[in-house]
Parts: C-alpha cells; sequence; structure tokens
C-alpha cells in the first residue's frame, strides 16, 4: 500500500471535525479500493479510543479529571469540553459508519454490466485495470488514453474516448467529469443520462455523443433519435431543450447559449468520433449557416464510403451500388460527407470545402435535377458513373424500409462528378435551384495519387 496514502488517510482520520475532509475520505477509498481494509481497522482503533474517552467522562471520576497511566499523569479538561467530545465523538462513529457502509456498498454491490472492449487502453492509477468480459461496479473508471466499451445490465453500450473519468451511478446513469464517450440506447432503456459539470442529458431514443473537457466546454452530438439538454446554469437562455437527430451543441462555461458545432468526424466504421477535424480527414466544410438559425452538422466520415452507409445527417437512407458490382472503384472507400437533406430548398445555401492534401473531390448530383447549377458545370466534369440510392423510413414515408447489399432496393441514382485539386486549397460550392423532391448533393474525396516520373534515359526500359 502507498504509504503517503496511508498517511494522508490518518490524517484525516484525526480531523473528522472539519466536513470537507469526510467527503474526501468517501473519495479516496472509492478511488483507492485498496486502502479500505486498512481505513476500517484505523477507523476501529480510533473510534474505540474515542468511546474509551467517553466512558472515563461519565463514569465521574474526579468531575473532568481523567486518570490516565502512569498515575502521577492527570488531564484537567473543562465539563463544556468534554461534553462537546462526547458529542463530537458520537457524530464521528455515526460518520465513520455511513462512509464505511457506503464504500463496501460500493465494493461489494452487484455488478451494472461488463466490458466488452478495450482500445489501446491506459488505466489511470486510481482504476483497477479492466479487460474484455470484467463485470463493471458502481463506481469511478478513469484512463489515461486510449478507450474502452461498456454494456449496461439495462442494455446501454457505451464507449469511452480520449483519456475519460467516468462515474457510473447505477445503469441508468453516469457523471462525465471529461473525456468523450458515444452512447447506443436501446428502446427499453429510453431515460437513461449522462450528467456533466454543465449540463445534464437525457435520452428520448438515440445514439449521442458527449465530449466535456474539464473546466470548458460540453459538446453534445446527436447521431440518431433525441435527447433532452438541461442546464445547471440557471442563466442560460433557451434551455432546457430538445436537440434531434443531425444536430450538434456545444456549451462553454459562463455562456448562455448553445453554440453549433459545424463538422463531426468520424472513423470508418468504428465508434471513435472528433469535433476537431485537424485534418485528419481529406477535406472539412463550413457553410453560411449562423448557429442561430440551426444546429446542423457535417458528419465527416474518414474511408467511410461502402455499401449501406447513411446518405445524410437527418435521414436514414443509404448509398449503395447500383447493381451486385457495387459501388463504382472510383469513390469506394473514400471519406465522404453526410450532408444535410433540407439545405436542397435554401436558395442562398453556400458550402466551402477546403481540400487538406491533393486530392480528388467528388459531387454527388441526384438524376432527377434536369437543369443543373453554373457551379457544378463551370468546376467539376462528369465520371459517367453513378452511385445508387436507397430510401429508408422517414416521418412522410413510413412504410420505406432499406435492405442490404449492393443493388438492393436501390431507389435513385446520383451521377458522380469529380474536380481534380492538386493542392490544398477552398472552393465554394451553392445551392440546387431545382423542383421538389429531389435529394441534396453528398461529397466524397479520394487522396489524388502521385504523377509517375517522366522516362528519363536512366529509367527508359529498353
Amino acid at each position: 500500500m502507498d504509504r503517503g496514502l496511508s498517511d494522508k488517510l490518518a490524517i484525516l482520520l484525526d480531523h473528522l471535525d472539519e466536513p470537507a475532509n469526510l467527503a474526501e475520505i468517501a473519495t479516496l477509498l472509492e478511488e483507492h479500493p485498496e486502502l479500505v481494509e486498512p481505513f476500517v481497522e484505523q477507523w476501529r482503533v480510533h473510534s474505540l479510543l474515542e468511546w474509551s474517552l467517553c466512558n472515563n467522562i461519565f463514569s465521574g471520576k474526579s468531575h473532568g479529571e481523567v486518570e490516565q497511566a502512569p498515575a502521577t499523569v492527570v488531564v484537567k479538561t473543562k465539563p463544556r469540553l468534554l461534553a462537546s467530545r462526547v458529542v463530537l465523538a458520537f457524530w464521528v462513529a455515526a460518520a465513520m459508519v455511513f462512509i464505511a457502509t457506503g464504500i463496501l456498498f460500493l465494493q461489494w454491490s452487484g455488478p451494472v454490466g461488463k466490458i466488452v472492449a478495450v482500445r489501446d487502453i491506459k488505466w489511470a492509477s486510481g482504476t483497477r485495470p479492466l479487460k474484455p468480459g470484467d463485470p463493471i461496479r458502481l463506481g469511478v473508471l478513469e484512463s489515461v488514453s486510449g478507450g474502452c466499451t461498456l454494456r449496461f445490465n439495462s442494455g446501454v453500450e457505451l464507449a469511452c474516448d480520449d483519456g475519460f473519468r467516468l462515474r457510473v451511478i447505477d445503469d441508468m446513469l453516469v457523471e462525465l467529469d471529461h473525456g468523450t464517450l458515444r452512447a447506443k440506447v436501446p428502446q427499453n432503456a429510453h431515460g437513461f443520462a449522462v450528467d456533466t459539470p454543465d449540463m445534464k442529458l437525457v435520452d428520448r431514443g438515440t445514439e449521442f455523443g458527449v465530449r466535456t473537457e474539464a473546466g470548458g466546454s460540453t459538446k453534445i452530438v446527436v447521431f440518431r433519435g433525441e435527447v433532452d439538454v438541461q442546464a445547471k446554469n440557471r442563466s442560460m437562455g433557451k434551455l432546457p431543450r430538445r436537440l434531434t437527430q443531425g444536430e450538434a451543441a456545444q456549451y462553454t462555461f459562463g455562456e448562455k447559449y448553445l453554440d453549433r458545432v459545424p463538422e463531426v468526424v468520424s472513423q470508418g466504421s468504428t465508434t471513435t468520433w472528433s469535433t476537431s477535424n485537424d485534418e485528419t480527414a481529406l477535406f472539412s466544410i463550413r457553410d453560411n449557416i449562423r448557429a442561430a438559425d440551426s444546429l446542423k452538422y457535417y458528419n465527416i466520415v474518414v474511408n467511410g464510403l461502402h455499401e449501406d452507409v447513411p446518405v445524410w445527417v437527418d435521414r436514414a437512407h443509404e448509398w449503395n451500388g447500383i447493381d451486385p458490382s457495387g459501388i463504382p472503384e472510383i469513390v469506394r472507400g473514400a471519406d465522404y460527407a453526410r450532408t444535410f437533406n433540407d439545405d436542397r430548398y435554401n436558395r442562398s445555401f453556400k458550402m466551402f470545402v477546403t481540400v487538406h492534401r491533393p486530392a480528388i473531390l467528388y459531387v454527388f448530383i441526384d438524376d432527377r435535377i434536369d437543369v443543373l447549377p453554373d457551379w457544378l458545370l463551370r468546376d467539376f466534369e462528369d465520371t459517367g458513373e453513378d452511385i445508387g440510392l436507397d430510401e429508408g423510413w422517414h416521418a412522410h414515408y413510413q412504410t420505406v424500409e432499406s435492405a442490404r447489399g449492393a443493388g438492393q432496393s436501390v431507389d435513385l441514382s446520383f451521377s458522380i462528378w469529380r474536380r481534380v485539386m492538386p493542392r490544398p486549397a477552398t472552393i465554394e460550392l451553392g445551392s440546387i435551384q431545382a423542383p421538389p423532391d429531389f435529394g441534396m448533393y453528398g461529397l466524397a474525396a479520394k487522396p489524388l495519387e502521385p504523377l509517375p516520373a517522366p522516362a528519363t534515359e536512366s529509367n527508359q526500359i529498353e
């Protein structure tokens, strides 16, 4: 056992007249389970000494004079002070019983779930290293780096990353002090909640993400369904409010409103996500929509364009190959952006795409559009290839269901246009002046392969 921690616990035990010390003992024992047994023993000895003192007082020895061994030593104590010591001893004993009971409950209560995966995780010193299959109990889980996935008895699946500190209250409530998580909540677990230092998030049938920075900001991303946001700062305006699929918001401590998070970057089919592009993807997106008008976000998925992946952030439609041969090779496995389908009706809409490395930028255009926009005809060329769209469930078309696999249940076709970007640059894309019932365009990019070196006398093939 760490000598420093043991000494600290002994000091706190000797100063229990300060309420803050009780809370510190509880936290210390929760974060260092190895201290529980020596703590119980120290508490037992401490309580016996206090009780012995009280016994001597009430035995009436010398009317306030308590004899100690050897007999020549006499401790004189005022009756009022002794009475205070009696009261203090009583409350100290009661408080310690409460703390010990709470800690033992945390240690020996039944599991509320289990670890199902770990990702290059380095556990913090106060957390027992866990591996897939290990049970999750009430208390604190903390990592320095990497991540893990938890599955609670309620059915909630929680992916935690980026050096997190998570307190498990039960299988329907966790507290995220800092770090990143992504929650998948089944129908029977609606009401699952995540508490952060700034706000409480309550699930309404969702898949959502939360990122909290210690002493900084909280970011919320709704991948599917809805989340209720309840602010702890009463001065915040327009809260509580409900975020829906395709919306992302950020709250910074001291501010009164939620700000828009314009872009979320995902890593392929993994649960990893970030609101900071840092050029992980080939491109990033901004637009002329202000946060006051919208909390929509673009989801850029690195190496993510494959069969049955979502098309837009606000719909359940999927990209597929037109036929069983699959998605065309020129865009298969590309970084792609899930845009917002409702932006198709915004005639003043502008999108600014920044390509971070030499790449080929692709735009997918609905074949139902007769008059193509000038910016497309001027800056892009038609590849002659098409990608299919499989319509999924929507509030207006509740009987529509998507299928799995290339060429299955393809409802619409989109032409693939391209533009070669030989160096990093930002370009502007505009709106589409088209009649109703067409789809918003999609985006994808692949690295631009370097051209082969020109033939020279030294490398010519004879």
